[in-house]
């Protein structure tokens, strides 16, 4: 896993806007969220503004949500083959912030 993946990752995430229902969930939402990657010693960030993803980047960011997860675990949730909820359940995703948005980030990454 490299960071060059990760991040082709969160470009693709920007057709999902194409979805209306996916662009009207996120309507009004402005927030930068982080994801550490530990296996891989990355950080990351996605900034979301008003139905687009307005900048993807390596490094620290100033952010309203924290999230940590092996990259293994990452793909597979993107892939279907794990699921989000129950990772989370099972803490292999840990978060730093409003553990609401994830509901809501859900719907983005499946």
């Amino acid at each position: 896993m490299s960071k060059d993946r990760i991040l082709e990752e969160f470009r693709k995430l920007r057709k999902a806007f194409e979805n209306p229902e996916i662009k009207k969930l996120f309507e009004y939402y402005n927030k930068t969220i982080q994801f550490t990657f530990p296996d891989i010693d990355i950080d990351a960030f996605m900034q979301i503004g008003n139905s687009a993803i307005d900048a993807i980047g390596v490094g620290i960011a100033e952010t309203e949500l924290g999230i940590t997860l092996d990259s293994t675990l990452f793909f597979a949730i993107l892939d279907g083959a794990e699921d989000p909820e129950s990772a989370y359940e099972n803490g292999k995703i840990k978060t730093k912030g409003d553990v609401s948005e994830l509901a809501k980030l859900r719907k983005l990454f499946l």
